[in-house]
């Protein structure tokens, strides 16, 4: 510990000052042929301030790591005085956890000193912790509204850019957006509601709940209390209901008279879980995926099994659904001990796919004896997010459980690791395209995998695993994370 370290302490703020400007017993200055003091140093003597302001104590801490950690009002002043030494080190790195002075301002919420910090020419703001967090990385962990909980609802408003051939992105038009432009989401011409509603109510935007996304539509739930559904894309298909023409801005779909709690989308069909648990489905039923039959006359064509408004789907009658999923050939649901599912079997069906090659009406999945939080569908295999923070897989009558990579220290160092520690990085969030599924972890961490099997031989006989890449993490930096629509080349937040 030196006498700067002893001095802050003791919070003896003038012999501070005479220290840093070469006092008794210290490293004098030397004198400069103008009026006033210069800080050049030219002999072995005045070396020895350089060493002394960057030094650390017992613990591994230097004057300035303590004076930004300190919040009190005096010690922005050490801080000032500090910084204008030419001598600091603005980026030295304490013993305990490699943090710089900026890391353990914006740690302890002392803003004046990061601001003092950010305005130094020489400070490196891409130095990393022994965990990888840069200081705004670490700032960012500390933050509650950089990392909402899942209970939380959120209500915001809807960005969306990128290659608009498909009409997905609901912007009104035809063109693509290079970069992220609102979707403003205009209310229905509701004559006889606008009378009932405040003033406030009538212009209050309206926000949205969940945007769902497939290559040919898109589907958005609102705010509004009843009928929050709106849809863009291609029509053909009964893909928007009623209307067969390509819709380039968000309109309402017609004849839902319910509140929908969650969509899920397959390329040429649409699920929607209402508030009382029932399941309506709309949509092209080429691979059986809408849970029902579609009587058409012997002249249509095989390819016209289309329902164009939303119908219930009546084998779940008696059932109160709590989740459904899709993917372009299948469609499951889930309750809150039991799992269904219908369509063209490639696997993901949870049965013998040679058995039972299409499945027409709803079927429960015995292989999945716990309560499920989430599912996603491919056409090869469907994942299910578990209460227990789990996920299995379901692949061809088989289920594997999928085990996710953990944060390593480096490798000379040995670390324990409790049973609760081990156990406490649940996934939170399931996600799928195409043949890739992305998890999100309860500690912001985004995993891939994608639904082709590791496997040599028959993949009914060889043991069938998947390997998680950890894609993003609050510790690294990645100019994107392949989840969601990015296959598409579209975007929405």
């Amino acid at each position: 510990m030196t006498l700067l370290h002893v001095y802050f302490a003791l919070r003896k703020q003038q012999s501070f000052h005479r220290l840093l400007n070469g006092g008794p017993g210290q490293p004098s200055i030397s004198a400069s042929t103008s009026s006033g003091k210069s800080w050049k140093r030219a002999g072995a003597l005045n070396s020895g301030i350089a060493l002394e302001i960057n030094a650390l104590d017992t613990l591994g801490r230097s004057v300035l790591h303590l004076a930004c950690t300190s919040t009190e009002a005096s010690s922005l002043e050490y801080v000032r005085m500090l910084l204008a030494h030419p001598a600091i080190n603005v980026n030295v790195l304490d013993k305990e956890s490699h943090w710089t002075p900026l890391h353990r301002a914006l740690y302890a919420g002392n803003i004046s000193a990061a601001i003092l910090l950010l305005k130094r020419l020489d400070i490196d703001t891409s130095i990393k912790d022994l965990e990888g967090y840069t200081a705004h990385d670490l700032y960012n962990s500390t933050v509650r509204s950089a990392k909402p909980t899942e209970d939380e609802e959120t209500l915001a408003e809807l960005f969306t850019w990128g290659t608009n051939r498909n009409a997905a992105l609901g912007v009104g038009d035809g063109n693509d957006r290079a970069y992220p432009d609102q979707v403003v989401i205009p209310r229905k011409d509701d004559v006889a509601r606008q009378h009932n509603r405040s003033l406030d109510d009538r212009f209050a935007p309206i926000h949205v709940r969940q945007v769902s996304m497939s290559k040919l539509h898109t589907v958005v739930l609102t705010s509004e209390p009843r009928d929050n559904i709106r849809v863009c894309g291609f029509g053909g298909g009964g893909r928007l209901g009623p209307s067969q023409h390509t819709q380039y801005a968000l309109i309402p779909l017609p004849d839902i008279k319910h509140t929908i709690e969650s969509v899920a989308l397959g390329q040429d069909h649409t699920l929607a879980l209402t508030s009382t648990g029932e399941v309506l489905t709309w949509g092209l039923n080429r691979f059986s995926q809408l849970g029902y039959v579609i009587e058409v006359s012997s002249s249509a064509k095989q390819d016209e099994h289309i329902q164009a408004t939303p119908r219930k789907v009546g084998s779940l009658r008696r059932e109160f659904v709590k989740g459904v999923a899709a993917c372009k050939t299948a469609s499951g649901c889930w309750t809150d001990t039991e799992v269904w599912t219908w369509g063209t079997n490639g696997g993901q069906l949870g049965y013998d796919k040679a058995l039972v090659p299409v499945q027409v009406l709803p079927r429960k999945v015995s292989s999945i004896v716990k309560p499920v939080r989430a599912m996603v569908m491919t056409e090869i295999l469907m994942a299910c997010l578990l209460l227990t923070g789990e996920v299995v897989c379901v692949w061809s009558g088989g289920v594997s459980k999928i085990s996710f990579p953990t944060q390593r220290f480096s490798s000379g160092i040995s670390v324990y690791r409790p049973p609760q520690a081990i156990n406490g990085q649940n996934i939170t969030k399931l996600r799928s395209c195409d043949d890739t599924i992305a998890a999100l972890s309860s500690n912001g961490e985004v995993f891939t995998f994608t639904s082709q099997p590791i496997g040599e031989g028959d993949s009914a006989k060889s043991s069938l695993t998947f390997k998680p890449q950890r894609i993003w993490a609050l510790r690294r930096q990645f100019s994107a994370v392949q989840v969601g629509g990015l296959k598409f080349k579209y975007h929405a937040v």
